[in-house]
């Protein structure tokens, strides 16, 4: 709920190396309550971070239903349109998100209205632009804009 601590989620790997460090710290000072407390977060955050490099996947939906996504942020400032339309067609997705879509990605993209006729797209001039590409139906209420700086979220 507040994007400062969000920024915090993004570094798991380099909080598992300190808390390693300070595991070997607190062994070497053979600080009981230390090592407890670092081996208690090490053991929750690699919990956290293994599923992720174990190559396990998610168990398909219980009607066996998988889709194919592709997620890119396309950098606003990036004119080569063409190779994010030479990767949706090698890749064929069911769903494509995409950031940072300003109008003339929003433009680029329209020749994806046959494949994926269910769409939100949200171009804006800034970083924050989005868009949503489905070749299924959605169920999308509306976009809405969020905080101070009005972000938008599908």
């Amino acid at each position: 709920s507040w994007w400062i601590l969000e920024l915090l989620s993004h570094f798991q790997i380099q909080y598992a190396i300190a808390t390693a460090g300070l595991l070997v710290g607190f062994t070497i000072l053979r600080s009981r309550f230390g090592m407890i407390a670092t081996g208690l977060g090490l053991v929750i955050i690699l919990a956290m971070l293994l599923p992720h490099y174990t190559g396990g996947r998610s168990p398909p939906a219980s009607n066996g239903t998988e889709l194919r996504l592709v997620y890119a942020n396309v950098n606003t400032r990036n004119r080569d349109h063409q190779s994010m339309l030479d990767l949706i067609r090698r890749e064929s997705p069911d769903v494509i998100a995409l950031a940072e879509v300003h109008e003339g990605w929003a433009n680029s993209l329209a020749s994806l209205h046959e494949q994926y006729p269910h769409q939100v797209i949200c171009p804006q001039d800034d970083n924050f632009g989005i868009g949503l590409w489905c070749r299924h139906p959605l169920e999308i209420g509306e976009i809405r804009y969020w905080g101070k700086a009005n972000v938008p979220s599908i």
